[in-house]
């Protein structure tokens, strides 16, 4: 299992856009003003063998100063629709366009496929 320390690399991701920000004010009971969030949600293509090396695992700190494990599953951006992420950004994550990188990707690899069938002029 990897360490749960190991984060991303961004040196070996391909991207990095960002794709929104979203503000929030988060209301909370009591006499204190409503914390302002900024989230900036960026996209990055993580290759198998990058992801490989990921954390598996999350250490959440408890009151009482131990640690409860979460489990950290990495998974298709086009998945993630239907998952309860907050910001609530599945939905229109998992409609958005492939990156630039994969989409030169799979032209690269429809355009090799054609070139090697029976026939082909190339």
């Amino acid at each position: 299992m990897n360490s749960p320390s190991t984060g991303l690399d961004t040196a070996l991701a391909e991207g990095g856009d960002l794709l929104w920000v979203v503000d929030q004010r988060v209301t909370r009971p009591g006499p204190t003003p409503p914390p302002r969030k900024l989230h900036l949600i960026y996209r990055f293509h993580i290759s198998p063998d990058v992801c490989a090396i990921l954390a598996e695992q999350e250490l959440d700190e408890l009151p009482d100063g131990s640690h409860e494990v979460g489990v950290i599953e990495w998974i298709n951006y086009r998945k993630t629709a239907e998952l309860p992420i907050f910001p609530s950004i599945g939905p229109a994550l998992s409609r958005s366009h492939p990156p630039p990188c994969r989409r030169q990707q799979r032209r690269t690899e429809r355009r090799h496929r054609r070139e090697l069938q029976p026939g082909s002029d190339h």
